[in-house]
C-alpha cells in the first residue's frame, strides 16, 4: 500500500494542486500560459501559499487549508469557465510523454527497488531533516519557542531560528498530510513530480525552436535528467 500511495496516490495529488494553483494564477492575471507552464506556476503559488501564514502568530494552522482552497478554486473556477482559458486545459499528449518519462526515469531507482522510501546511493541525514522541517513549519510556523530537548527539536533549533528557507519543503508536506502518508515514503516520489515539472517546461522552451511535438518530448525528458540534477536527486537532495 505505501508504494502505490508514494507512486500514484502523491503524483496525482500534487499534480492537482500545482495545476489548480497554475490556474489561478492565470485567473488572477487574467493572462493564459501556455498548458506545459501551467504546473510550473502553481508549484511556485502554492509555495507561497504555504509559507505565508507561517509569517503571522496564530495562523500557520491555516497554511494547509489554504493550499487545498486555492488549487481547488483554480480548478472550479477554470471549469465554470471563468478566466482566460475559459474551461479546463485539455492534456496533450507529448508534455504528458515528457513528464511521465521524466518521472519513471527518476522514480525507477526508488520505485523498481520494491522500496517506497528515501532513495540514494549516498544516505545522509538531511532528508529527515527536511522532512522534518517542512512538516514543523507547515503546521507551527518558525517559531521554536518552548520546545522540549530532543532530537527531533534539535534539529529544528539548529535551522528555524536563522530563517532557514523551507518552501521547497512545504509542498511535500502539504501534499503528505492531504493524502495522510508518511513523508518518508513520498520523499523520492516529491524529488521525481519535480523533476516532471521541470520536463514540461522544458518541452515547451524547446517549441520556440523545435516544431515537431515528439522531439521536443524527447529532448525535455534528456535535458531534466542531466547527471548533475539527477545525482542530486539520488543522493535525495530535495532543495537543488
Amino acid at each position: 500500500m505505501n508504494l502505490i500511495a508514494a507512486w500514484v496516490g502523491f503524483p496525482l495529488a500534487f499534480g492537482a494542486l500545482v495545476s489548480g494553483w497554475g490556474l489561478l494564477v492565470e485567473i488572477g492575471a487574467g493572462r493564459r500560459l501556455p498548458g506545459p507552464l501551467v504546473p510550473g506556476a502553481g508549484f511556485a503559488a502554492l509555495v507561497v501559499a504555504l509559507d505565508f501564514p507561517g509569517f503571522f502568530h496564530g495562523l500557520t494552522r491555516l497554511a494547509l487549508p489554504l493550499g487545498v482552497a486555492g488549487a481547488v478554486a483554480g480548478l472550479a473556477l477554470c471549469a465554470a469557465g471563468v478566466g482566460p482559458r475559459g474551461a479546463l486545459p485539455r492534456v496533450s499528449r507529448w508534455p504528458l510523454v515528457a513528464a511521465l518519462g521524466t518521472l519513471l526515469i527518476y522514480a525507477a531507482p526508488t520505485l523498481f527497488s520494491g522500496e517506497p522510501s528515501v532513495g540514494g546511493f549516498i544516505r545522509l541525514d538531511d532528508s529527515a531533516t527536511w522532512t522534518v522541517l517542512g512538516d514543523y513549519a507547515l503546521t507551527h510556523g518558525t517559531g521554536t519557542a518552548g520546545l522540549v530537548p530532543s532530537t527531533h527539536n534539535s534539529a529544528l533549533q539548529a535551522y528555524l531560528p536563522g530563517h532557514y528557507p523551507v518552501g521547497a519543503f512545504l509542498p511535500l508536506a502539504a501534499t503528505g498530510r492531504l493524502i495522510g502518508i508518511d513523508l518518508a515514503w513520498a520523499y523520492s516520489s516529491y524529488l521525481a513530480a519535480m523533476a516532471a515539472i521541470l520536463a514540461l517546461a522544458l518541452y515547451e522552451l524547446a517549441g520556440h525552436v523545435i516544431t515537431r511535438p515528439a522531439v521536443r518530448a524527447g529532448i525535455a525528458i534528456c535535458a531534466s535528467c542531466s547527471g548533475l540534477l539527477y545525482g542530486y536527486v539520488g543522493w535525495g537532495g530535495i532543495k537543488e
